[in-house]
């Protein structure tokens, strides 16, 4: 499978998160570095999108999560206490 292919699949796997009845969970464990930008873009986030947490502007080469959030993508910079705040509040809402 080239890394085309490989892209498409992980967003299409990120898509699937999105769009899934609240009462299911469903994980991704990770997103490879070099297929970021393809799962940034396809989510429809812009080149910088605020930390959900601290409100630094965070970018595709430079996050630590991304999760819905009352019908939004939010992210996540790489700061280790903005990370664990950010895991708080998605798992709590």
């Amino acid at each position: 499978m080239g890394r085309k292919e490989y892209a498409i699949r992980t967003v299409r796997r990120v898509e699937k998160i999105l769009t899934v009845p609240k009462k299911e969970t469903i994980t991704i464990n990770a997103v490879h570095e070099r297929d970021a930008e393809a799962v940034w873009k396809k989510l429809g986030l812009k080149s910088e999108e605020p930390c959900f947490v601290c409100g630094d502007m965070v970018t595709a080469k430079e996050f630590c999560a991304i999760a819905p959030y009352n019908g939004k993508v939010v992210v996540c910079c790489e700061k280790g206490h903005c990370f664990f705040e950010f895991n708080y509040k998605v798992k709590k809402h």
